[in-house]
């Protein structure tokens, strides 16, 4: 039987209760970065939908390299199908938090390493399919970013990248929609709630991430926009308004499927 999240939580916070400066703070922690302990069902969703696209779309893989890992749920997800699935993420606590959950409740020991997502620690040709679900927007340097998936993916992979661009909806990251457009004083107040997080943005678009691609030699052999409760599901009216240039940027979040050019 699967642990509750209360469990998981009582269980963490006596754990790791001294790595934060008191109780608030690490109910901020563990609120966010364990959220797919607690929202099972909207992870759910999001991970079958994404094992549809890739089953629509015919792609056949033996190794996973989840980009941006986080707490871990997509290397889960493949780890259970008997696939080498590594995560990899900057944030080093993370990792050690969500390996020992997964050890200590589900018996699992996953692959995580931590690194700079821009060089990946890894040898050319290594992965069949590489992941980035809500990665891309908080990288630095893309085109150093794009090259390490280049080398790293095989020949015949492929790489999928969903984000929001950071004139949509939710594209600074907020819980209030279009965030980016209130005065930097209040920004800065929301923000201050959360410093245990970097929540640094390069504001990518969906023209810059689209040229970007081009640049490095990919093409694009899916596309699809979807909604926050709509993750990769096809609906006609949003197809319409995405052709619509500024509109495209504004209403939506994005996949894309790539593959590499020879």
């Amino acid at each position: 039987m699967v642990p509750d999240g209360v469990k998981i939580k009582n269980y963490l916070m006596n754990k790791f209760k001294n790595d934060f400066k008191n109780g608030k703070e690490l109910e901020l922690f563990l609120a966010h970065e364990f959220r797919y302990f607690f929202i099972h069902q909207y992870v759910k969703n999001k991970m079958n939908n994404l094992l549809r696209l890739i089953n629509k779309l015919g792609i056949s893989f033996k190794s996973v390299l989840d980009v941006g890992c986080g707490s871990g749920e997509v290397v889960e997800l493949f780890n259970d199908q008997n696939l080498l699935s590594v995560g990899v993420d900057l944030q080093k606590n993370v990792l050690i938090k969500s390996s020992d959950v997964f050890k200590k409740f589900y018996n699992k020991k996953l692959n995580f390493i931590v690194c700079n997502v821009n060089f990946l620690p890894f040898e050319e040709n290594t992965f069949d399919l590489i992941i980035l679900l809500d990665v891309i927007e908080h990288v630095n340097n893309l085109d150093l970013l794009m090259s390490s998936l280049k080398r790293t993916i095989k020949k015949e992979g492929h790489i999928i990248i969903c984000f929001p661009p950071y004139n949509s909806i939710f594209g600074a990251h907020m819980s209030i929609p279009y965030a980016q457009v209130l005065p930097h004083f209040i920004k800065k107040h929301f923000f201050n709630q959360f410093k245990y997080r970097d929540y640094y943005l390069n504001k990518i678009t969906v023209s810059k991430f689209e040229h970007l691609v081009n640049s490095h030699g990919f093409d694009i052999k899916f596309k699809n926009m979807y909604t926050y409760n709509n993750f990769l599901r096809r609906n006609k009216v949003l197809n319409l308004f995405s052709k619509l240039p500024f509109l495209r940027e504004i209403l939506f979040s994005y996949c894309y499927v790539l593959r590499a050019v020879d």
